[in-house]
């Protein structure tokens, strides 16, 4: 069976001419298939987009569709081949089937039907064949219909062409591509955003030079997508690129690509956004409304190392922590680390609250403590010594913790 290769911007208007098909062929009793098989991505030329180097089109991805068609308006053998427009000069054929060669001898034949062996005034005869002898056959309108389960000319005719309306559909220039989907290599636009943020680190969808917005435009910089782009805007982006080095080949990138799409290997499917990033990243080639999930693959998996050495950092601390004092010791602790747990607001008065942060502790002597206060501290400026009361002892997840309250800062903060 036959196979077209469609560009999906033409499948829209195919499978409304596909449905009217199939409704006329089921009314005459016609075989007809149609079936969408698979899909591919192609590079094809973008005549919106000249490369001003060349001066040629540049090249674009794009998805075709594979699709199967087959049809034919026959009885016993017999097919439509083309209409014979009579003239005085001698026939013209309008040929259906265009890879038939039609015998000499309809070049200059009259309006005499061999089906029912008339001859009378029409404007036009046509031509079948039976596709298993080869013998050919010249009728009139009316007993064309013998041939073709009842189907007119024009339908015969067009029902004799499908070979040829597909091949032209697939052969068709595509064009439009400001309004249709892109398509690009999955792992140039992982390298493109490990550069952006190796270069410049990560920020958030909401702030003003998001990661998210300074990939795209670096990749759609180097990649022409800057139809409708002002000219200033070009070089302004063109030029950062070239002020920091930008280079989404560099060693640095692609290693980055690689170790975070091997940790990602590694996870499960445990929630719904693991489950689109990892098929998103399988892909070959993706689209632009991939890209923000794309992009999140980095700071996703920059956390979870982060997570991971902290669960190792308390690990190692939960081996060594004791309960330091006795309960109302008086301690002094040197600080190896400070880290805020949780906080949550009460109410003290029925009309004022006040908010409270639990706060844990590893000292340099390895052992933890933990400290409720309403006293925020700057993680950044964090003390390095503070004396504390003894509360008392508790034991959370098999680390050993020691409760200190009425603590002071004495050291840095």
């Amino acid at each position: 069976m036959e196979q077209y290769a469609v560009w999906e911007g033409f499948m829209a208007d195919l499978e409304k001419k596909v449905a009217t098909i199939q409704k006329k062929c089921a009314k005459y009793g016609c075989e007809f298939h149609f079936a969408k098989v698979g899909e591919e991505i192609r590079e094809v030329e973008d005549h919106t987009r000249i490369d001003p180097t060349t001066g040629k089109p540049l090249m674009v991805k794009c998805k075709f569709i594979i699709c199967e068609a087959e049809g034919t308006a026959q009885v016993n053998g017999w097919e439509f081949v083309a209409t014979i427009e009579h003239t005085e000069k001698g026939n013209i054929f309008h040929k259906a089937m265009t890879d038939v060669a039609i015998p000499m001898r309809y070049r200059t034949s009259d309006t005499y039907c061999e089906h029912c062996k008339t001859r009378r005034e029409r404007k036009g005869t046509c031509l079948v064949m039976n596709t298993e002898t080869g013998e050919f056959k010249q009728v009139g309108d009316n007993c064309l219909k013998d041939f073709t389960h009842g189907m007119n000319a024009s339908w015969a005719a067009y029902m004799a062409s499908l070979k040829t309306i597909f091949k032209e559909i697939e052969e068709k220039p595509v064009s439009g591509w400001g309004w249709r989907e892109r398509y690009y290599d999955t792992r140039e636009f992982l390298q493109y955003t490990a550069e952006t943020i190796r270069l410049f680190g990560f920020a958030k969808s909401d702030s003003s030079t998001s990661t998210r917005g300074r990939v795209q435009d670096f990749f759609d910089v180097d990649h022409g997508n800057t139809f409708y782009w002002l000219p200033d805007e070009v070089r302004r982006v063109r030029n950062l690129m070239e002020s920091v080095g930008f280079n989404p080949d560099s060693t640095e990138a692609k290693q980055m690509v690689e170790d975070a799409l091997t940790w990602l290997d590694g996870q499960e499917a445990s929630n719904d956004y693991l489950h689109n990033l990892k098929v998103a990243v399988s892909l070959d080639d993706t689209t632009s409304s991939n890209f923000g999930l794309l992009v999140s693959l980095f700071p996703t998996w920059d956390r979870e190392l982060e997570t991971e050495a902290q669960r190792k950092a308390d690990a190692e601390a939960g081996k060594t922590s004791k309960h330091v004092g006795k309960v109302g010791d008086r301690l002094t602790i040197e600080i190896e680390s400070i880290k805020c747990l949780t906080s949550w607001e009460s109410c003290y008065d029925g009309y004022h609250t006040t908010t409270t942060y639990l706060w844990k502790i590893v000292g340099k002597d390895g052992n933890v403590y933990t400290w409720k206060t309403s006293h925020w501290l700057n993680e950044d400026k964090a003390p390095t010594e503070i004396k504390g009361t003894v509360k008392e002892h508790k034991t959370f997840r098999d680390v050993k913790q020691t409760d200190i309250t009425r603590c002071k800062v004495t050291k840095g903060g």
